[in-house]
């Protein structure tokens, strides 16, 4: 009964979410425990993550034998890579916006060396994040369910899913209710947008690469100029217009229907000509 209940695919992406919390968690308190703090700055920044998420993420990822979705860069990384470029577009004219904007208020650019501190600092975010909640709880997911369309829909929907909820805990960084209700909302529109390419291409590394774009957006005002901290980012975030609000998650929400049908219907074209053909050939 409980090996049954245990090669339940669903189970399992849940347990993996689960352990890395308790992983994360017992971490964090062994940290507390004995005192080790982290200083405010990128490096500080840096640190925290690899200690307290990159390194249960991997003991996860190892422990359910999804690591190898780390493997095999170029699968699918071209027509991937398609299916996210107009998102790549989006983030650098944004970015790029918001550089042009502190330049000209003034804002001054942190050292050289707390810039490359910051960069590492997407770099271990984005890996972590994208090993934990593509490559292994949605890959467990895909597994199991990924030949039919209903199982292409729940490894999506669920995945999601469980990738908004991880970010509930902001609460406990000083975030407010009302934006991490609002940011959970939009990781979740997010992450169908980047399951649906995932589930179609299994390419890990155009998940890290979406999920790159989107903090650095986001990120770069707090880990690139002076008198801003990442932390900050939790307490000092203005909450979006409910316009802009909209109009962005609908895009990833509509990028994600569009993928999702005209690759399921191409895939649905090439098993009828394979039948067909062994059909005629016997």
């Amino acid at each position: 009964m409980i090996k049954r209940l245990w090669n339940n695919a669903v189970i399992k992406a849940i347990a993996a979410y689960l352990i890395f919390e308790i992983i994360s968690f017992a971490i964090k308190f062994l940290c507390n425990a004995i005192g080790i703090t982290f200083p405010a700055s990128n490096l500080g920044e840096l640190i925290n993550e690899v200690v307290k998420i990159t390194i249960p993420v991997l003991i996860v990822a190892f422990s359910f034998k999804t690591i190898s979705t780390v493997k095999d860069p170029l699968k699918g990384f071209g027509k991937s890579f398609l299916c996210g470029l107009w998102f790549f577009l989006l983030c650098s004219a944004a970015t790029a916006d918001l550089l042009y904007t502190k330049i000209s208020d003034g804002s001054k650019f942190k050292s050289a060396i707390e810039i490359v501190f910051f960069a590492l600092f997407i770099a271990a975010v984005v890996f972590s994040e994208e090993l934990l909640h593509r490559g292994t709880i949605t890959e467990l997911l895909v597994r199991r369910y990924g030949d039919s369309r209903k199982g292409k829909l729940l490894t999506i929907f669920l995945g999601a899913a469980l990738f908004s909820l991880c970010h509930i805990t902001n609460l406990l960084r000083g975030q407010s209710l009302s934006n991490t209700l609002t940011q959970m909302i939009s990781v979740f529109c997010f992450a169908v947008f980047v399951n649906t390419i995932y589930v179609k291409y299994r390419n890990l590394y155009i998940a890290i690469l979406l999920h790159a774009a989107l903090d650095i957006m986001t990120l770069s005002e707090f880990g690139l100029f002076e008198n801003k901290a990442l932390e900050s980012n939790f307490t000092d975030k203005e909450s979006s217009s409910l316009t802009s609000f909209i109009m962005c998650n609908s895009l990833y929400i509509i990028a994600a229907v569009i993928i999702f049908l005209v690759t399921n219907r191409k895939g649905g074209t090439k098993r009828c000509s394979k039948r067909s053909l062994n059909s005629s050939a016997s």
